[in-house]
């Protein structure tokens, strides 16, 4: 299957610009594919926020229609790593 990985990784920090709530100078971003579909593991720092779990729900579900949506391509699963948790101020 032919390589999307760059083309996927900029869709997937398209998604990340509208989420304040993440720091996207600190994201990492990792994309495997298989004749299936791709898988996206994600590792974000987050600026505090009430629902970190809801959060990393909307994101993955906004990930995967974008890509979709721009691509046609099947996201089987984005997986989300929180690495750390900083204060607004601290960012």
């Amino acid at each position: 299957m032919k390589e999307v990985h760059e083309p996927i990784i900029t869709i997937v920090m398209m998604c990340l610009q509208p989420f304040e709530e993440v720091v996207l100078e600190e994201t990492i971003i990792k994309v495997d594919q298989d004749d299936q579909g791709i898988v996206i593991f994600l590792t974000i720092t987050l600026l505090s926020c009430e629902n970190i779990v809801a959060l990393c729900e909307r994101l993955q579900q906004y990930i995967i229609e974008e890509i979709f949506t721009m691509t046609e391509l099947i996201v089987r699963a984005v997986h989300i790593k929180v690495r750390r948790l900083v204060y607004a101020k601290n960012a």
